[in-house]
């Protein structure tokens, strides 16, 4: 029982987690569309004085930045939380003693946490990665405004 309860917590935490990077990701997005807006209400993109590769590298930031977010977003197709109810009914028809389906719930569970780490470990590099891009959105923004 000890196992079944351990499994079942770190399938509780994982999924937590893809929920809280989530909101992450969209904090990231909306502090990125504030500096968009930021920089279009200082007239960036109309100035003569702001070199036109700073704004492109600004564009091209931001759009990066979006997908990113998205990307952590994204419906994660293979999510475990554990066996379905139709697999132990399965077990139980094949005459499978309590101990023998008690040990197959929880190796299904550890495979789960298997599968759900790699799909969360992807989406967490992927935040980091969108988050540093906000940082650089930042940077690019505060020297165009130092240029014009």
């Amino acid at each position: 029982m000890l196992a079944y309860e351990a499994a079942q917590e770190m399938l509780r935490i994982q999924d937590a987690t893809l929920a809280n990077t989530r909101t992450r990701a969209n904090n990231l997005l909306a502090a990125a569309a504030l500096i968009i807006s930021i920089a279009l209400g200082q007239g960036l993109v109309n100035r003569d004085a702001v070199p036109v590769i700073g704004i492109w590298f600004l564009l091209l930031v931001s759009v990066a930045l979006g997908v990113s977010v998205l990307c952590v977003l994204w419906t994660v197709r293979e999510w475990d939380f554990g066996p379905s109810a139709s697999a132990i009914s399965r077990c139980i028809d094949e005459d499978r003693d309590e101990s023998e389906i008690r040990k197959y719930v929880v190796e299904k569970m550890i495979e789960g946490i298997n599968l759900n780490r790699a799909a969360l470990d992807s989406r967490q590099r992927v935040f980091r990665f969108a988050a540093s891009l906000l940082v650089v959105e930042m940077a690019v923004m505060i020297l165009l405004v130092a240029l014009s």
